[in-house]
């Protein structure tokens, strides 16, 4: 599932209510250049790297189909 957000004027990001309801209402973010990691404050190490797999084959996935989008 993908989401689009948009900050705010004052930087300010909205999380979906489902993914706050499943996450709690604290996270972590690990940017980089061109992309990062935001989760929930009490995951372990291991399920976020789990979680990022899962979300890099759907990014390739997109990628075979061309269904990649900006």
């Amino acid at each position: 599932m993908e989401y689009t957000l948009k900050a705010n004027q004052v930087g300010q990001m909205v999380m979906p209510a489902h993914v706050r309801k499943a996450w709690g209402d604290t996270y972590k973010m690990l940017p980089n250049s061109k992309g990062g990691a935001i989760y929930p404050i009490d995951a372990e190490p291991e399920e976020i790297i789990d979680s990022l797999k899962v979300v890099i084959q759907d990014l390739q996935n997109q990628i075979k189909r061309k269904k990649w989008h900006r």
